[in-house]
């Protein structure tokens, strides 16, 4: 659960929901200091506070090669850009694909389209899950 000091007052939760395109939405209020977070995208405030959509982060572990990002949650899908092995990633959310090394799991970028397996990405965090699209 994750905690915020507010005015010297510790609030027990904060907002966290899925919300479209992908990722989380957590209440700030609107001079607090600075999160570890990485907030993307501000949205409109409510009662003095500002939402703020707040996605995981990965590690590409791609064993020194670029990795591919794909057009969609496949290997079957067009190769749109790379990410380089070590760099961060922030991801969205999660879906299912096709099987990488018996790994069907293929995230969706936060920071712009596209997919990457799963299989090559380290993350700590657990991804918000959407079903794929018919």
């Amino acid at each position: 659960m994750s905690h915020l000091l507010l005015r010297g007052i510790v609030l027990a939760s904060v907002l966290l929901m899925s919300t479209a395109p992908g990722g989380a939405v957590a209440l700030f209020p609107a001079a607090a200091p600075a999160t570890p977070l990485r907030p993307t995208m501000p949205t409109a405030g409510v009662a003095g506070l500002i939402a703020v959509t707040v996605h995981a982060q990965g590690r590409v572990r791609s064993h020194g090669v670029p990795l591919a990002v794909r057009a969609g949650p496949g290997a079957g899908y067009p190769v749109i850009g790379h990410r380089l092995s070590g760099s961060l990633i922030d991801l969205a959310y999660s879906t299912r694909g096709s099987s990488v090394e018996g790994d069907a799991r293929w995230y969706r970028l936060a920071d712009g389209p596209g997919f990457v397996s799963a299989r090559y990405i380290l993350s700590g965090t657990i991804l918000p899950r959407r079903e794929p699209s018919s």
